[in-house]
């Protein structure tokens, strides 16, 4: 029954057959792990105390007592009891292992640090002492030691999502941004569901992304935003940078795409706008241009860069008044907005309005 996870009959049972065989040490410990399972750890305790003055050579009871102790925060008695453990069998790896947690929570790390190495020591292929000792190192910032035992685990277990992770985390602390990738979406090939990689993998994409763009290599930001979208489907932001990379690509008709599907998800967003307005402007479609402009001034009044381009589309269409109008409108808001400054002097030369031209250019300085 115990197998079956059906622990109240099996407690049941075990006690009827206690009261014929009372120092049964295998009824005695089918009670304590079904009561320990049941979280009545009051009632495991006892039994395990049971079977310890039973036969006090066995190192089981001290083990399994360590864990209910942890349970309940009786640390040091917790380490008393994975100690005697070990003092019965010096090669009880999994007492070491545990040992080290609460060395490691009691932030005495260098007992931590021997513990799990005691237990590597005694199994060379000890995954959880491996790992524990890689997090350990990870805390403390040693990340060519906790690389080391991460990389150890995966070949020891190669589906051991976590170390995937933890070692994902490292390199991109390390500002490995691509390893660091790698490493999150192989921890998403293991467990889809795993909803940090899946977080940290979409950001770091994203900010990777954004540093190739700035660097210029826009094919190679694209990769990083695409995968973005695969991760984050029903996020803006991976559609807004791969529009914002066509626009530098100077191809409209990809940047309208995916800036459009922005704005479905995201349908006050400033920015989107804008960037929307300069591809129908680049594609020669000034009503939209304008509209987009306009929506975007709608939703951030104080931005002076909508005036300005509101202001080049309609000097470029022969309506100097407005663009007079609107250059003047972004220098209100930003009064060094020098591209506003500037057009505005060329139109009044334009107009032969020289020294009102003078004065826009002084000011601008």
């Amino acid at each position: 029954m115990y197998r079956q996870k059906r622990y109240k009959e099996c407690i049941k049972e075990v006690k009827s057959k206690l009261k014929r065989a009372p120092n049964s040490l295998h009824l005695l410990n089918y009670h304590a792990m079904a009561c320990s399972a049941l979280k009545r750890d009051d009632e495991a305790l006892l039994s395990y105390q049971k079977i310890r003055n039973i036969d006090p050579t066995l190192a089981g009871p001290y083990y399994n007592m360590g864990i209910i102790l942890k349970r309940n925060g009786r640390v040091e008695e917790a380490i008393a009891s994975y100690k005697k453990a070990i003092s019965l069998r010096y090669d009880y790896v999994q007492a070491y292992n545990n040992l080290g947690i609460l060395y490691k929570d009691q932030e005495e790390y260098d007992d931590a640090i021997a513990s799990y190495k005691k237990a590597i020591s005694l199994r060379s292929d000890y995954v959880q002492a491996y790992n524990n000792l890689g997090i350990l190192y990870k805390d403390q910032e040693k990340y060519d030691d906790a690389i080391e035992m991460f990389t150890k685990v995966t070949e020891l277990q190669p589906d051991h999502k976590n170390s995937y992770y933890s070692l994902a985390l490292i390199k991109r602390e390390q500002g490995l941004n691509e390893e660091a990738i790698k490493l999150f979406l192989k921890v998403l090939d293991l467990n889809p569901e795993h909803s940090d990689a899946k977080l940290n993998a979409t950001q770091t994409c994203n900010e990777f992304g954004i540093k190739l763009h700035k660097k210029h290599e826009y094919n190679e930001a694209l990769k990083y935003f695409k995968t973005v979208i695969n991760l984050a489907p029903s996020e803006y932001l991976g559609y807004f940078n791969m529009g914002n990379t066509y626009i530098e690509l100077k191809d409209f008709k990809n940047a309208k795409v995916y800036l459009q599907k922005a704005l479905k998800i995201e349908p006050k967003h400033e920015g989107i706008h804008a960037n929307l307005g300069e591809v129908y402007r680049n594609q020669g479609d000034i009503k939209k241009s304008l509209n987009c402009y306009n929506a975007a001034i709608k939703i951030n009044p104080q931005n002076p860069n909508n005036y300005y381009n509101i202001a080049i589309l309609s000097n470029d269409a022969g309506l100097t008044d407005k663009a007079e109008e609107n250059y003047k409108k972004a220098i209100s808001i930003d009064p060094k907005h020098i591209g506003s400054h500037y057009n505005l002097a060329l139109l009044y030369e334009i107009r032969g309005l020289l020294k009102e031209a003078l004065i826009v250019v002084n000011k601008g300085l």
